[in-house]
């Protein structure tokens, strides 16, 4: 899947194949969560301080998660 971004050492993917709905992987070291393209925690877990990393990502990217979940559904 593809890698979207990256910020403050937390990596995000975007998810279409493995199960609905889509949605985006954020990994932290050996932490992972899972989110829906808007933000809410569908699974998962990361320290505290990199969760909100991981809202303000996708909450500043929706027109890229967007764009990029379009590229892949074609």
């Amino acid at each position: 899947m593809p890698r979207i971004g990256e910020l403050l050492g937390v990596v995000f993917y975007l998810y279409f194949s493995d199960h609905k709905p889509d949605h985006i992987h954020a990994f932290y070291q050996k932490h992972e969560a899972l989110f829906s393209f808007d933000g809410k925690l569908l699974a998962g877990k990361l320290p505290e301080a990199k969760m909100k990393i991981a809202r303000k990502f996708i909450s500043d990217n929706q027109e890229l998660i967007l764009k990029e979940s379009k590229k892949i559904k074609l």
